[in-house]
């Protein structure tokens, strides 16, 4: 069985940072909130909780869905570490 350290910090900090970028996807489609939750198929109350930076009901793949949903590709690259210990990071382009 593979058992993987989590680390409730880093988690936290990605879904920030996918979270921010999502907010500015948003904001750079001049996007309403009543589109958003249309194209993001979210309830009002749960695109709130989104973009006031609560995010903590959204796994990581629901927000990479989200993201796809407002025309981004993600990719996901693993490489091998230069340290002991890999690190998590996100980049948009």
């Amino acid at each position: 069985m593979l058992k993987v350290e989590k680390d409730p910090s880093e988690d936290l900090l990605v879904e920030r940072e996918l979270v921010r970028y999502l907010r500015q996807l948003i904001k750079d489609k001049k996007l309403d909130d009543s589109q958003a939750t249309e194209i993001l198929a979210l309830e009002p109350n749960q695109l709130t909780s989104l973009l006031s930076g609560q995010p903590r009901s959204l796994h990581l793949m629901q927000l990479v869905r989200l993201m796809t949903r407002l025309g981004c590709e993600i990719d996901i690259v693993v490489t091998k570490s230069k340290h002991r210990k890999g690190l998590i990071t996100v980049t948009a382009q």
